[in-house]
């Protein structure tokens, strides 16, 4: 694939991501959720200061995402605007992960119930958005899961380590999951790419076709 072609699909990797940004509204409604399942089993000052770090991240990335869909000059460096989202995104995963390491609680299987359903639910909610773009969505899960992986094999107990199990489980199968939705998703902006490009070669063709049989017509004009 030419550098050009894999430019303007990156660009529409970038587009796409940009154009997808509307679940922001989940994010606070996750953090509300695990705060008050986890009030009285965490020190209310650390859950606080946990969801407004969350709330700031949002906040950016809303930012971000208004200032790139108003932006007038199109021509900008989209790979500016893709990093940008990435960090914002990795910091994301980052007040997730942390939220596995410091929330988890050894002595309250409940707790530790509640703490992975949502964990696995900010990676499961993730994965569908940003699959296209591999490099920046294996680092997200990444930071949200291995933390609270890392707390239930350090417990010294059978169910943790079950529990860690099954966490190393989901996170080779949702990597799976992730190259397969990957490839299928780059497919289709090449597969994209090369019918556009097609329909402007049979459009080319056409217009010099009719540029010929204009002349024609006017030879023969010309010789009657």
């Amino acid at each position: 694939m030419k550098r050009t072609d894999k430019n303007q699909i990156f660009t529409k990797q970038i587009d796409s991501i940009y154009e997808k940004s509307t679940a922001f509204w989940a994010v606070p409604v996750m953090v509300i959720i695990l705060c008050g399942l986890l009030r009285g089993t965490v020190p209310a000052s650390l859950l606080l200061s946990w969801a407004a770090a969350n709330f700031l991240i949002m906040l950016a990335r809303l930012l971000l995402v208004r200032r790139y869909r108003s932006r007038q000059d199109s021509t900008l460096d989209v790979k500016k605007w893709g990093w940008i989202y990435a960090w914002l995104l990795w910091l994301s995963g980052l007040a997730w992960g942390v939220s596995g390491f410091l929330f988890f609680a050894p002595d309250s299987f409940l707790h530790q119930v509640y703490l992975t359903l949502m964990t696995v639910g900010a990676v499961t909610g993730a994965t569908p958005l940003y699959s296209a773009l591999y490099h920046f969505i294996l680092p997200y899960v990444v930071l949200v899961l291995s933390p609270l992986a890392f707390r239930f094999f350090s417990a010294d107990d059978p169910i943790s380590m079950t529990m860690g199990g099954l966490l190393l489980l989901f996170f080779i199968l949702l990597l799976s999951s992730i190259r397969t939705l990957n490839r299928s998703l780059n497919d289709a902006l090449i597969r994209s790419r090369e019918n556009k490009t097609l329909i402007t070669e049979l459009e080319q063709s056409k217009n010099m076709l009719e540029s010929k049989l204009t002349e024609l017509d006017q030879t023969n004009t010309a010789l009657e």
